[in-house]
Parts: structure tokens; sequence; C-alpha cells
């Protein structure tokens, strides 16, 4: 080739970019390129895992994600965990409430932590739907219950913060050992409005369930399921050491004794044990013991003849006492009076002393007040017999031969002394050192109860306005969970202020006060609201009625619904 065309050749080379310098220059290039790139991708991978680090051990992982659903409602972590924690004290174990500790120290903690699972679970389940039932139907709480449930959380974050003082670490790590990493102010004030809500939809909807006076007429099959039956019962039973026979004999025994202190008017203290007879098992075997027990009859027959001798001796008196025949009569009323005594012992009572003078170890039953519908097979065709009276006893065969009842009826009534249904919010005085109650501290408490009553009365006041009031502030553990009702009060059965206010003539559904109450538990207010008067056995049959209606509506609005654990779920544990 010749020196032009290699020169020309290099130029074109050039002018296209392939020569050896060009081609070198752009190959330095592109690995500067791609160096960079993997540069770039290394630190945006590197800021990604220390992002995602960062992600997972904040609190804020545990507030967005989701690791419970249910239906359309969704839980965090920390709402799980916040619900968690407030269930350990509810476990329920057999149809009883017992707290997690007490579970994992006598079942383990595999079952304590399931009945945790499935206590938190349900809770959200049920709060799901009454949600829903509330937003449905348009149940919102009141600018005063936002308010008190926002006091109630600032009151919990406030006592956590006094016991991280104790601790020397901050609040919101105190807070994180207690509930969980994410729970925070916001987060408590918002569950514990969840709640209120909720439980609100429910006494909306348990009020909501009426029945109308041909309801509870027709709700008792037979007239006498409403009435009102007391007796006491004491089971002679069968067992390797008493046969059926045997058992029968005893409880006849026990009857016999108790006749004799009714009928005959015997002492307790004179009625001797008894033991029961043996059973007759046949005719000659009974003859020997008749022969027997001949003998003695002859002796016994002594003693009686050398009773009579005071007998006569006793008559002397009487003829001296015949001399002043209105003195004499004073002595006669007195001789009554021991019998009056004697007979002012309760049937049961005396029934018990038998029992225990024969059995030590052995305890009478006593059941007062038991509906109709509630008595046993056993013993209700007798209880209900017409004519019967207090003091009638008899015995019963028990089912499956298991001995004998022994049955003493006190009363039967037909249940319709007036009862009331009220609602209130107890607000307690607070107990000096000394457990006495200066005037100050029941000013403060009567100032709240005021203040709860003004704030009710300026809204709608309606009675599940009350009720979810009663709920958030009433003091009362036995009545808050349900909004402080009390279905059937009888009259005497409160303190005498709330009493008063109950029974008194005037009152109203829908009626209000605040009262003053003091017992040997507490001093202090009631917020109260009037719902109603009707008779026992009709009040009875309203809260049947409403019971089954709120439980066949419950089990229907969460048909279907199962709480679902997402993948965040295992951030609960």
């Amino acid at each position: 080739m010749s020196a032009s065309t290699e020169r020309k050749n290099r130029a074109a080379a050039r002018a296209a970019g392939t020569d050896k310098k060009t081609l070198a220059a752009q190959e330095a290039e592109q690995k500067a390129r791609k160096s960079k790139r993997k540069w770039i991708i290394g630190t945006i991978a590197v800021l990604l895992c220390i992002a995602l680090v960062l992600f997972l051990s904040s609190p804020l992982m545990y507030r967005i994600t989701t690791a419970v659903s249910v239906g359309d409602k969704n839980y965090s972590p920390a709402q799980v965990k916040f619900i968690r924690t407030n269930a350990r004290n509810s476990l329920n174990l057999g149809g009883y409430t017992v707290d997690y500790n007490t579970v994992s120290q006598y079942y383990g903690e595999d079952l304590a932590d399931q009945l945790l699972e499935s206590t938190a679970l349900g809770q959200m389940a049920r709060n799901s739907v009454l949600l829903k039932y509330a937003r449905e139907n348009g149940i919102s709480l009141t600018p005063y219950e936002k308010q008190t449930v926002a006091d109630t959380a600032k009151a919990q974050i406030n006592a956590i913060g006094e016991a991280a003082k104790m601790y020397n670490v901050s609040t919101s790590t105190y807070m994180s050992g207690v509930y969980g990493a994410g729970v925070n102010e916001t987060l408590i004030r918002s569950m514990l409005e969840e709640d209120a809500l909720a439980n609100k939809a429910l006494f909306s909807k348990y009020i909501s369930i009426s029945s109308t006076p041909e309801d509870l007429a027709s709700y008792y099959t037979d007239p006498i399921d409403g009435d009102l039956f007391s007796y006491a019962y004491y089971l002679v039973k069968t067992d390797d050491s008493r046969t059926a026979e045997e058992a029968q004999a005893t409880a006849e025994a026990l009857v016999s004794s108790f006749t004799e202190w009714r009928d005959e008017g015997v002492a307790l203290d004179d009625i001797a044990p008894f033991v029961a007879p043996e059973p007759v098992e046949d005719a000659e075997d009974n003859a020997e013991p008749a022969e027997d027990n001949a003998e003695p009859a002859e002796d016994a027959a002594e003693p009686a003849e050398d009773a009579a001798e005071p007998a006569e001796d006793a008559a002397e008196p009487a003829e001296d006492a015949a001399e002043p025949a209105e003195d004499a009569a004073e002595p006669v009323e007195d001789a009554a009076e021991p019998a009056e005594d004697a007979q002012a012992v309760e049937p049961e009572d005396a029934l018990r002393s038998i029992l225990t003078k024969n059995f030590p170890d052995e305890t009478l039953t006593v059941r007062n007040e038991v509906l109709g519908s509630s008595l046993e097979e056993i013993t209700r065709p007798w209880l209900s017999e017409e004519g019967r009276v207090k003091g009638d006893i008899t015995t019963l065969e028990a089912a499956d031969g298991a001995g004998w009842y022994v049955v003493l009826f006190l009363d039967h009534n037909d249940n319709t002394e007036p009862v009331v249904a009220v609602r209130h919010i107890l607000i307690k005085a607070e107990a000096s050192e000394d457990g006495t109650y200066s005037d100050e501290a029941k000013a403060a408490a009567k100032a709240k109860a005021d203040e709860i009553l003004a704030a009710f009365n300026q809204g709608d006041k309606t009675e599940e306005d009350f009720a979810v009031l009663a709920f958030l502030l009433s003091e009362d553990g036995g009545s808050s969970s349900n909004g402080g009702l009390y279905s059937t009060v009888e009259q005497g059965q409160m303190v005498k202020e709330f009493d008063e206010f109950c029974f008194d003539e005037s009152r109203q559904p829908g009626d209000t006060a605040v009262v003053y109450g003091e017992s040997g538990a507490y001093a202090g207010y009631h917020v109260t609201y009037f719902v109603e008067k009707l008779p026992a056995r009709d009040a009875s049959a309203r809260d049947a009625l409403r019971s089954k209606a709120l439980n066949d509506w419950s089990t229907e609005i969460t048909e279907g619904i199962e709480p679902v654990k997402r993948w965040a779920y295992k951030l609960v544990d």
C-alpha cells in the first residue's frame, strides 16, 4: 500500500472514530461510566438498607403496617399490642374471667398465650362490626364524650410518665415497655375513642330492643315459671356405705325429727340423734331382733312408773295455786312464752340443727327466690302444689339412684313486687388515710357529679348518651361496663338516697338527679338516670327477651367475620 493511501485510511479512521487512540479513549470512558453507575447503585442499595433498618426499628413501622384485618377494618401492630395488653386481665377460661399471669402459673404459658390471642382477636372482631353499625346508623360520640376520652388518655400517659421517673427512663421508653413499640398518646386516644363508640353502638342497640305487654305476658309458658320459690334441701346420697333403702330411711328419719319440732313443739335440744334403721332383708332375719328387743321392754317400763311419781308431786303446787285463782293465770301466760320462742326459730334453721346433730360435716342448701322456670324437675311439682305452706317437708327420690332428697318449703309468691331499672355514674369521694371522708373530699366528688350531669343535659339527653358516660366515668366496677345499668332494683336494696330516687312515686322515665350515697365501702355521689318501673316478673321477662334478641343480632352481624392475621402480625410478638 502506498504511503498516500495509508495516510488517507488513517484520516478516514480518525473521522469515523475507529482509530486506536479514539477507541482506547472510548473504552476508558465506558469503563468510567460503568464504574460510576455501579457506585451509584451500590450507594442507593446501602441507603435503602439503612432506611429499611431504620424503618423496621422505628415506631412508624408499627403504626402504618397491617397486622390484622377484620372485614374492612385494619389493625396495625401497635394497635394489636395495645389491645392485647388491655386484654391480659380479662381472659376467658371456662366461663371465668382470669388474668394472664394466673393462667400462665397454673396452666402454662402456651395456654395463656392462646387465650390472650383469642381474647384480643375477639375484641377486634367485636369492635369492627360495632363500629360499622355506628357508621351505618349515625351514632357518634358527643364533644363531651370525646373530651372525656382525651382526658382519660392523658391521665394514662401521665401515670406512665410518673412510673417512668421511678425507673429513670423516658416516658416513650417506658410506654414501649408497657404496650410495645409504636404506641403513643395519639394512638391510645384513638383506641379509647373507638372502644367508647363501639360500646355506645352496643348500648344503643340494646336500648332499642323493646317488648310489648303481650310479649311479656306470653314469655312464660307456664304461669309459675315467673313465680319465685324459696326452699331448702339436703341429699342423702347412696354410695358404697349406704344403700338406696338406707338413704330413704335416713331421709325419712330427718323428716320425722323435723315434724317433732314443727308439730309437737319438741325443743330442738330435746330431739335425740337418730340412727337410720337397717333395711329389712327378709321376715326370718327380722324376727330374731324382735324377740331380743322384747326383753328391754319390761325394764323400760320401770322408769315409766318412777317417772309418774314426780308428776304426782307436781300436782301438789297446783292445788295450792288454785287458791289465788287470778294470780294462777299469770304463770300460765308466762309458760306459753317458751313455746312462742321455740316457734320463732325459722324452719330452715331447725332442719339445719337436726341435720348437724346427726351429720356434723353435712350442710343444708337454702335457695331463695328461684324462678319457677329454674326449678329442678324433681322438686318443681311438689313445690308448686296449691296450698303449700311454709314448713312443709317431704322426701323425694333423686334421679339415677343418686339418693333421696329432704325438701323443705319456705315460700312461693307471684313475683309481682315492683322493681326499677336505673343507670348511674358513681363518683367516689377520696378517703383520708384513716378511712374517713372529709367535707372537702365530698364536695369535690359532688362538683364532679354536677359537672357530668350538666354536660349530659346540654346534649340530647338520651339513654345511650348516659350509658356511654357511665362506661367512661363511673367508679362502680360492677356496672360501668354495661353502661351503669341495674335492671331489677328492689325497694330497700340500695343506699337510702339512691333508693328514694328510684321509688319516688312521681318518678318518670328519663328523670335524672345527683344523689349522695355512703356505705362501708365508699362515700360519694351517684348521677342517676331513671329508666322504668315494672313488676319483677315482667322485668325478668324483658331482660331475657332483650338478651336473646341481642345475641341473635350479634350472631347475625358477625356471621362470616373472621380476623385475618397479615404478615406484620409477626411484629406483635
